[in-house]
């Protein structure tokens, strides 16, 4: 049985977990044990979009309890496009509390025809963690 490690419990509302100060973000509980290693948040897109020349950017809430174990754990963006694959990159360590800015200007086979962007969590040692994480302003320019 596959089990999940980050699961999108709702839309938060409160101001203080909003990156720019706007009025929502998403919450991810996450929950993060041996074996599991990874969890992610998607967005399909139809019609797919162009990336061609642009930069992704998405911001994510790490909170201090998370922050004290990295660098084992780490946020990075994929893409996948319906020519290249799936491809990733802008990644960072989460080892700064508070909001953090992943960004990535994707090139190569498949950028004018992405159909996914997904914001992956994962960790590269076996620190045990269950706590939530947010993940606000994604956008590409």
């Amino acid at each position: 049985r596959r089990q999940r490690q980050m699961c999108i419990r709702d839309s938060n509302t409160d101001p203080e977990y909003s990156a720019l100060g706007t009025t929502g973000s998403a919450q991810a509980n996450c929950n993060f044990y041996s074996p599991m290693n990874l969890g992610y948040m998607s967005r399909d897109y139809s019609p797919t979009i162009n990336l061609d020349g642009k930069t992704i950017k998405a911001y994510i809430y790490v909170p201090s309890s998370l922050a004290v174990l990295s660098p084992s754990y780490y946020a990075h963006i994929q893409i996948h496009s319906l020519a290249g694959g799936y491809t990733f990159g802008g990644a960072i360590d989460l080892d700064t509390e508070g909001w953090n800015l992943m960004q990535w200007a994707p090139a190569g086979i498949g950028v004018n025809e992405v159909d996914r962007v997904t914001i992956v969590v994962g960790r590269t040692a076996p620190n045990d963690w269950s706590g939530v994480v947010y993940i606000d302003e994604i956008s590409y320019e």
